[in-house]
Order: C-alpha cells, then structure tokens, then sequence
C-alpha cells in the first residue's frame, strides 16, 4: 500500500477508445501493475465518476473506466440501454485490451452489467466490487411514482420539454451532475426502468467469484434494507458499511474503498 492516501491529481488519464459493434465508445486506462481493475459506472454518469477511486488505486494498479453506450464521450444507438448490451460493451473492452483476467467493479446501475459480465465469464473476473449497487428488489428511486410515470412518456415527441425540465429536477434533486444532456437523462431513465432485480439478486446468488459489497445508510436512492438483501445474496467478501456518504461513496468514502479495495486485491484470486 502506497504510503499517504491525501489527494492526488484526479484528472490524471489516458483517454482512448474502442469499437463495438461499429461504433467507438471511450474509455480512460491509467496505472499499472499485476492486476487490473476495470469499473463500470451507472447511470446516469460515465467513466469519470470513478476518476478519485482511479487516483488512488492507479499507483499499484491498472484501472480501466469505460464510457458505456449513451454516456459521456460514447454515442447512444437503439437497444444500448440494456444491461445484457452494456456488459457485451465491457467484454468487447476486455478483448480489445487483450485483459484475460481482472477485477471488476460495479457502481450503482452498474452493479448489474457487472454482474452480468462475471456470470457469463467466470475465468476472466478474479474478484468483483459492487458500490452502491442497485439489489434484488426495486428500491425507493425505482418505485417512485414520478419516474415510473416519465417513462411511460419518453417516447411522446411533444412532451419532450416536459420531460426535460422534469428528468433535470431530479437528477438536481438526487445530486447528479447538471452537466448530463437530455439524451443521457432519456437513457438513464430507460436503464433504470429495464433493470431485472429479481434475476440480478438470482444471478449474484448463483456466482462464485469473492465479492465486496460497499454501501451508505444513508444513501438517498436506495435504502439500507436493500442493501441488506444484496449482501445476503452476495459470495463472501468484505463489507465496507458507512453511516455516511450518501449515494456518491465512491467519492465521498474513495480513500476507505480504495484501502479495502487495495488489500482485498492482493489475496489470491479464486480460480
């Protein structure tokens, strides 16, 4: 462990893109060393979102943050939503990198894609990290009346003003960034909106890969009892709880999750 965990320069990256399915989709590669990480961001944000985790790690660590489809650098196209079509965008990464085996982590929505991913390539994830993942069942954010009522509408042309207004003052609200475009906040709504919490709980239940869980009580998306139910479904791992951090944990607890993250990635992998 790197001795000093004070801040360091965020923003440092090399920035780059792949291709899936025709189109280029961006991504950010810093550090290296003998294990890679490669984190998945929700939805809405990208990449970036996970830049003060990266900071941290990237001194003993090669951390790899994609773009998914829809979201920052990378373009959206039909069916990108999807959380089966953003973990096809994560194994095409790891093709194109020639990465046979890493870490993964998953924030929030992309705790799913995640998920998804070490299910269907167990050889290739040593160890997976979910932050502040959505669980086996819907929680509050999902079940709100408001958001479930503003996707029936996504596709009406002429309520596209309302929905923009309306999709803004609840990603203000919620804390995200002022800075997602329309179609991001379309494409957030849509991904939030297709997730299968059931079969992500019944998927999480069924891996084998050592497993980290971190989460906030008092994140305002998803409540605690939510939590509670992922780490029951989860393979053994540390648990990192905080009383405190709220739904950006990744930031506002990134020396915490990076010292566990750190030390948890040195045991050996499973195999």
């Amino acid at each position: 462990m790197r001795k000093g965990w004070g801040p360091r320069n965020v923003e440092a990256q090399t920035a780059a893109t792949f291709v899936f399915g025709g189109r280029h989709l961006a991504y950010t590669d810093e550090g290296e060393g003998p294990t890679t990480l490669v984190a998945v961001h929700g939805a809405p944000g990208s990449g970036r979102d996970l830049r003060h985790l990266a900071a941290l790690l990237s001194p003993e660590l090669r951390v790899v943050r994609p773009d998914l489809a829809g979201f920052g650098s990378s373009p959206r196209w039909d069916g990108s939503h999807t959380a089966r079509c953003r973990a096809e965008q994560v194994v095409a990464l790891l093709d194109a990198l020639e990465l046979e085996r890493v870490a993964l982590l998953g924030y929030s929505m992309g705790g799913e894609v995640a998920a998804i991913v070490a299910e269907a390539h167990p050889a290739r994830v040593s160890h997976l990290a979910l932050l502040a993942s959505i669980g086996p069942r819907p929680h509050r954010a999902r079940r709100n009346l408001l958001v479930r009522g503003l996707g029936a509408l996504l596709d009406v042309e002429r309520l596209e003003p309302l929905l923009r207004a309306s999709l803004r003052l609840i990603l203000a609200v919620g804390g995200f960034p002022k800075r997602s475009g329309f179609d991001e906040i379309q494409e957030t709504l849509r991904t939030l909106l297709g997730a299968d919490f059931a079969r992500h709980g019944e998927r999480l239940a069924r891996l084998e890969v050592p497993t980290l869980a971190a989460w906030c009580d008092d994140d305002q998306y998803i409540e605690p009892a939510v939590f509670e139910e992922l780490v029951a479904c989860c393979p053994p791992g540390p648990r990192l709880h905080f009383e405190t951090g709220g739904h950006g944990l990744q930031k506002t607890r990134a020396e915490e999750i990076a010292r566990g993250l750190s030390d948890w990635l040195r045991t050996p992998p499973s195999r």
